[in-house]
């Protein structure tokens, strides 16, 4: 006699923040640079979300950053070039990236060995380059995101992980969001 037990449900708190080979931060700040509280907003709201981090080691790592957006909010624009807002600081070029209705999703090769990587003007080795750019195991993206629903949400994880190698990842705490009608 075989007998199978299936339990669901939902879990009681969101997972805690967990880093294994990866270093990933989330900063949000109002668009002339202060940083901001995302846990009390008010509607039509816009600010800058900023995810960085690092890869431990020095090995290639083809990186997915994955990013939900909590109810309410939706992406205006992904920001490539920091000039704009140059308390960013330098910003990826992520190989692939899209500001999807529920979620943000860029993919970036981190470590040393890619060939498309190699430009010598981008180089953070080059003396002659006047533009400061990010170390070949670290990675930083923006986008510009509105509130445009009031009401108490959920505030999901962001997850960066290795494509190929899944046990090496690092993810944000979840939290709520409170947005306020105008």
């Amino acid at each position: 006699m075989w007998r199978t037990v299936t339990i669901t449900g939902t879990p009681a708190a969101a997972p805690p923040p967990m880093s294994q080979g990866y270093q990933l931060s989330v900063t949000t700040y109002t668009i002339s640079g202060t940083e901001l509280d995302v846990s009390k907003l008010r509607q039509n709201d816009r600010f800058i979300v900023k995810i960085s981090g690092n890869v431990d080691d020095d090995a290639r790592h083809r990186t997915i950053i994955d990013a939900p957006l909590p109810a309410g909010w939706e992406i205006e624009t992904v920001t490539h070039d920091a000039g704009d807002y140059p308390f960013l600081g330098p910003l990826s070029k992520p190989s692939v990236e899209q500001a999807m209705d529920d979620r943000f999703i860029a993919a970036v090769d981190l470590g040393g060995g890619w060939p498309w990587l190699s430009d010598d003007s981008d180089s953070v080795d080059n003396p002659s380059n006047n533009k400061k750019s990010l170390a070949s195991n670290a990675f930083a993206v923006a986008y510009i995101v509105r509130v445009v629903t009031p009401g108490t949400f959920s505030r999901p994880e962001t997850v960066v992980q290795d494509m190929y190698r899944p046990t090496e990842m690092a993810r944000t705490a979840g939290g709520s969001t409170v947005a306020s009608p105008r």
